[in-house]
């Protein structure tokens, strides 16, 4: 009987792909919490053999994102006033190298928020604008109801958030815990066949 020594399939930046018990976090992935998600887009490849799991980039030339572009990025890191964003699509086109921008909480909404962690946590996928570029840094903004957080995972279960409220209110399922974010007005993502980018409602 063979044994298939290898599944592959493709994931974008966020994409839970096991737990560090099982594999060890390869190329193009990050560890949270014991979790091992996708840090790019392309096809995740899980070696059953050596216990890996590594992501590919899809074979695309390279781009960068310009100043009034819409980019979709996961959110790497969270300060007090300030978020890093890993930036893997540019007008609905996934880059076969991810970006680093940055979100200064002054540019995250039209109204005052006290902490970045009001605006996105660790893990969100993010739809933001390049509004400036310094230094060789992007410079994002999601002011605005089109731009913000699109999808968001429970702090406790890891699960993904479904909209309570239009006011940025979440709710896991599994355990009932709400969190709070910016969220996007369309708030929903998912990927499709054929490297697509949807947008659905929860």
């Amino acid at each position: 009987m063979m044994i298939n020594k290898r599944k592959i399939e493709f994931v974008a930046p966020g994409d839970r792909l096991g737990v560090v018990e099982e594999f060890s976090p390869g190329l193009g992935t990050y560890e949270f919490n014991g979790v091992i998600y996708a840090k790019t887009v392309g096809l995740a490849v899980k070696d059953f053999i050596n216990k890996r799991i590594y992501v590919k980039p899809p074979n695309k030339k390279p781009a960068f994102p310009n100043e009034g572009d819409e980019v979709l990025g996961i959110v790497t890191g969270v300060q007090d006033k300030v978020a890093i964003i890993t930036i893997f699509s540019v007008k609905n086109t996934f880059l076969p190298n991810s970006f680093t921008g940055f979100l200064h909480i002054s540019a995250s909404s039209h109204k005052f928020e006290k902490t970045m962690s009001d605006v996105c946590k660790t893990t969100d996928v993010i739809k933001a604008r390049v509004f400036a570029m310094k230094n060789g840094l992007l410079q994002l903004t999601t002011a605005g109801e089109e731009l913000g957080v699109m999808l968001a995972y429970c702090s406790f279960r890891g699960n993904e958030l479904n909209l309570k409220s239009r006011k940025g209110v979440l709710e896991c399922r599994s355990c009932g815990n709400i969190e709070y974010r910016k969220i996007a007005k369309n708030y929903g993502f998912k990927i499709t066949g054929g490297e697509k980018i949807e947008h659905h409602n929860s």
